[in-house]
């Protein structure tokens, strides 16, 4: 469960909602990262859950493709689709290009070098 908190620079009153590190929840892991060049922080997706594809039937196959009205044998026996994480490399929201580095609470202020206060109630929680 990830918990999103506002953070707030007591010098220059840059904030920021961000978790302030790593969060994962049930389809997503997500990252805080500090961007460099936009001076910001962000929460980046670092691994994501999807559906795993079905094979498909070799070309040479003599198997019928099922009929569109019949559902699919995992759904009737009530077993979940497979599925598989995707990993991503942190990057800036803004560009590829940016120069970025893990944040982590504490942590200092992208602007101006000060130590971010944060608030003691989540803005928001998600899973």
């Amino acid at each position: 469960m990830g918990r999103v908190y506002t953070y707030t620079c007591p010098r220059c009153e840059y904030r920021a909602r961000v978790t302030g590190g790593e969060a994962q929840g049930f389809h997503c892991e997500t990252r805080t990262i500090w961007c460099r060049d936009c001076r910001a922080l962000y929460d980046v997706a670092i691994r994501v859950r999807v559906a795993e594809a079905e094979p498909a039937p070799p070309a040479n196959s003599k198997l019928l493709p099922e009929p569109k009205n019949h559902l699919p044998p995992m759904l009737l026996y009530g077993q979940p689709p497979r599925t598989q994480w995707l990993q991503f490399k942190p990057r800036c929201p803004g560009s590829s290009h940016h120069e970025i580095e893990l944040w982590t609470n504490p942590g200092r202020c992208p602007r101006c070098g000060t130590f971010l206060e944060r608030d003691g109630i989540p803005y928001r929680v998600w899973d």
